[in-house]
């Protein structure tokens, strides 16, 4: 059984000894939403050689999803066969995930545990105890009398993982504390930017060390796209959108908090691991479609992707019309202040620019001037700006409607004009 106090740290328990020799038979990981408990899972197993059976909990979850029941025999004979009476039965029992993964020894995953009925989780109790043993009424022989294969003790290398959400989520339960004081729980922390507003040295580091894991995911995952043959720009590009979304994330904790009195409200929470890969997925989708691997066009994805994924959500303050977008005249970038880095749609852009001059001038390669980055810089922001129709001061778009496209430059949909004029004729 599980020798870890609970709860334990996510941190602390990959550092365990208990990690290293994957001695722990039982272990629920409580964590929110969308940070990888599934994943971690998958790795566990993969490491030590394991298969993983998973079953997705959910309210209507039966006994029979990870035990196993009868089934039609799939099994045919011809019309001169002479069958046995096990050869003529209509149904047999096969096994469940959770059987097979006992008998084998292998790993079982109840993911979103949570969601289940206790009822139905009760008969994991026999499981849970140190025999390690289940009893299968249902697999009974004939005059219903029970044989010892109807009794299963697990394997010795037999693991079981769960997974769930903290109970204070939304349509979220706790588990029973009967059940749950058998598990080894493991708190995952989320992936999330979160700003501390602390000077302490420690606290410093491990933001520090924060920042260098954002940017070797991003920089993995731009690696492994489309954009992976621009490998000398990769390593700059995966700092600025690291560093914005810092920023993005200071800016949410003090509108939250109320410390920057211009700002009206942010309408997301904290930008997290998936909005940096779905930054990262957009700029080579949009790069990919344009066929145009310049330094100037991955700049104005770049934008476009943070004005998609982020900026949007900003109600801007009415001062705004005051601010302007960095690199749009000559002059603009020789006198840069915070001034220009409100938490607003155009002082993110303006914060994103800068971005990418300091990461891309601190790694300029042979033959590549401060005069040529400042040019690719202000070719993206120019086509950002011209091509949504931007007004001074502002990040909407304008939006462009006609009988077959709708959008804005350069993101337009089929309208379906037929489909329209059909429902017009319906509704008239």
């Amino acid at each position: 059984m599980a020798t870890l106090q609970k709860p334990v740290n996510y941190d602390v328990y990959l550092l365990s000894r208990e990690m290293y020799d994957f001695s722990c038979f039982l272990r629920i990981i409580d964590a929110l939403h969308l940070c990888g408990k599934t994943t971690i899972c998958q790795i566990f197993a993969k490491l030590h050689g394991k298969t993983l059976h998973c079953v997705n909990c959910h309210q209507y979850t039966e006994a029979a999803d990870f035990l196993g029941g009868l089934r039609p025999v799939r099994t045919f004979h011809s019309e001169g066969d002479n069958g046995t009476d096990n050869e003529n039965r209509l149904f047999e029992w096969v096994d469940g995930p959770l059987v097979v993964a006992m008998v084998q020894g292998e790993c079982f995953l109840l993911d979103e545990i949570s969601l289940a009925d206790d009822a139905v989780l009760e008969r994991l109790n026999s499981l849970l105890e140190p025999d390690r043993q289940l009893c299968l009424a249902e697999r009974c022989g004939g005059g219903g009398a029970l044989s010892s294969s109807d009794e299963i003790t697990a394997a010795p290398d037999f693991r079981l993982f769960a997974t769930m959400n903290p109970g204070g989520d939304y349509a979220k339960k706790e588990l029973s504390p009967a059940l749950r004081n058998r598990f080894t729980e493991i708190w995952c922390p989320s992936p999330a930017f979160i700003f501390k507003n602390t000077s302490k040295p420690s606290s410093e580091m491990e933001q520090r060390m924060e920042k260098d894991d954002w940017r070797s995911i991003a920089l993995h995952n731009l690696r492994r796209s489309y954009l992976s043959i621009l490998a000398p720009s990769l390593e700059p590009l995966a700092a600025a959108v690291v560093d914005f979304c810092w920023w993005f994330a200071r800016g949410c904790s003090e509108a939250v908090c109320g410390m920057d009195q211009k700002t009206m409200w942010c309408r997301r929470p904290p930008p997290t691991i998936r909005d940096l890969l779905a930054w990262v997925e957009f700029m080579q989708n949009l790069v990919n479609s344009r066929n145009d691997l310049s330094r100037a066009s991955v700049f104005n994805a770049c934008l476009h992707g943070a004005a998609l994924i982020f900026l949007d959500s900003l109600d801007d303050y009415p001062d705004l019309e005051m601010e302007k977008y960095l690199f749009l005249e000559p002059n603009s970038a020789q006198d840069i202040t915070n001034e220009w880095f409100g938490f607003s749609s155009v002082g993110g852009i303006n914060y994103l620019l800068h971005s990418l001059l300091v990461h891309f001038g601190a790694n300029q390669e042979e033959g590549d001037s401060s005069s040529r980055l400042m040019l690719d810089i202000s070719q993206a922001v120019v086509e950002f700006v011209t091509s949504l129709n931007l007004q001074p001061g502002q990040c909407v778009p304008e939006l462009r409607d006609s009988n077959e496209r709708y959008g804005c430059q350069p993101f337009f949909i089929e309208t379906g004009w037929l489909l329209l004029l059909i429902l017009y004729c319906v509704l008239d």
